[in-house]
């Protein structure tokens, strides 16, 4: 309805169309992640600072996986937009691709606390933050959208969550799981935000020159290189823990790097 008011069909269908592939990802990702729900629950049994311990684990490899296979193939909006679309693309759609992808990665984490909250049979607390998203939305849509039209949009969800990152990780360390250190955990997860806005932001300035804008075929070649890059950075460093699947099949093929890794 806010949309109707601020765009015409043709612009809402040019929002639609430039976040569908970041939605698409993030849906992914979230089957992934509600496969740890489980062993949130069975932390959660176990006492206070081993479902810290876990909320943060869990939080940060959703992060990790986020900005592996959500945020940096989304920077490529320049190029995947035009194959995709061709002549019907929209001139601004990669800043919203990316911007939406942005967005997406921030929730993955965030439905990690809220699955924590589940566990935990405090659902109550979902309500702040639910009602933090609908009332700026419902207040900032309409102005961003007329300021700086449908990539207002983009900037506005990502500033939503951007400012409720703290209070959310305060309420998390306070009333869910108390153990959680709150600095030590947005460190954490800051530096893999850090490294996946650094690469694919990269990737986006990159994929708007005239070289990757006469060969899009070589900038899309190039998504599963800067995502390999990614998780190599995030996972490898140990700034993200290593989903259990995945470590259970590099111990076949080298302890020893299981052993940084871990």
């Amino acid at each position: 309805m806010l949309l109707g008011q601020a765009f015409s069909k043709e612009m809402v269908t040019h929002y639609s169309n430039s976040k569908r592939l970041p939605d698409g990802f993030s849906d992914l990702i979230g089957q992934l992640r509600q496969a740890v729900q489980s062993d949130l629950a069975k932390d959660h049994v176990a006492g206070d600072q081993q479902f810290a311990n876990s909320v943060d684990r869990y939080s940060r490899i959703a992060l990790g996986l986020s900005v592996c296979f959500l945020l940096v193939p989304s920077a490529f909006g320049a190029v995947i937009l035009p194959l995709w679309f061709q002549d019907k693309a929209y001139q601004g759609g990669a800043v919203v691709m990316f911007g939406m992808a942005l967005y997406r990665t921030f929730e993955q984490c965030f439905s990690t606390y809220g699955g924590a909250m589940s566990v935990a049979l405090k659902p109550q607390y979902l309500i702040a933050p639910i009602l933090w998203n609908g009332i700026a939305t419902l207040c900032f849509t309409i102005p961003m959208a007329k300021w700086l039209g449908v990539e207002g949009l983009a900037l506005m969800n990502v500033s939503i969550d951007v400012l409720q990152w703290l209070p959310l990780v305060w309420l998390m360390s306070k009333l869910i799981a108390p153990g959680l250190e709150i600095w030590a955990h947005l460190r954490k997860a800051a530096s893999i935000l850090a490294v996946g806005l650094g690469i694919s932001l990269g990737s986006f300035f990159l994929m708007n020159t005239p070289y990757f804008q006469a060969h899009k075929l070589v900038g899309i070649a190039l998504i599963p290189v800067m995502s390999f890059i990614t998780g190599a950075i995030v996972f490898g460093l140990g700034m993200a823990p290593t989903p259990e699947a995945v470590v259970l099949r590099l111990r076949k093929i080298h302890p020893k790097i299981v052993q940084r890794m871990r």
